[in-house]
């Protein structure tokens, strides 16, 4: 498969208004080119293995957060893929969303969420190291555990992911 990624994210960080029609989520804001980059997260699909909800399955959504340090997540989540409801396979059809992030950033963590009424529940999380990025996009096949002991992981899913500059 084939997925086309326009530069829309640089344009609108550079403020020249250009870039591609697809609707895309964009926080408006512009990246300062010295100390932050933009990274590009496509959501495609992925698996939860155990149901979630009292109707045997879930309602999944991803979430993407930095590390400041220590371990520490920012409290503020950089992207959130779109809830796929009633469902143990959520396809997130290409869900694109361009990110800034500071340039010391040295982590993403990546978490499985169930949408809930009341509560959302934590299924996983992974980690992915910022210098396995590059230019190019790379398939990540993440696995979610819920504690980084864990043998087996509660839900996979496969997100691409480019730095832009």
């Amino acid at each position: 498969m084939t997925l086309n990624y326009g530069s829309s994210a640089l344009h609108r960080a550079l403020g020249s208004g250009a870039g591609s029609q697809k609707e895309k989520k964009s926080s408006g804001r512009k990246a300062d080119y010295e100390t932050e980059t933009i990274v590009n997260i496509v959501y495609n699909n992925g698996k939860v293995f155990e149901a979630q909800d009292s109707n045997g399955l879930a309602d999944p959504y991803i979430r993407v957060g930095t590390v400041k340090s220590e371990g520490v997540f920012s409290k503020k989540w950089k992207s959130e893929s779109p809830v796929c409801e009633k469902t143990l396979t959520p396809d997130w059809k290409n869900f694109e969303e361009d990110i800034i992030v500071k340039r010391t950033t040295k982590e993403l963590v990546v978490e499985l969420w169930d949408k809930d009424t009341l509560k959302d529940d934590f299924i996983g999380r992974a980690i992915i190291d910022i210098s396995l990025l590059s230019t190019f996009s790379i398939p990540f096949n993440i696995e979610f555990k819920e504690k980084p002991t864990d043998e087996k992981p509660k839900g996979t899913a496969t997100i691409y992911i480019k730095k832009l500059w």
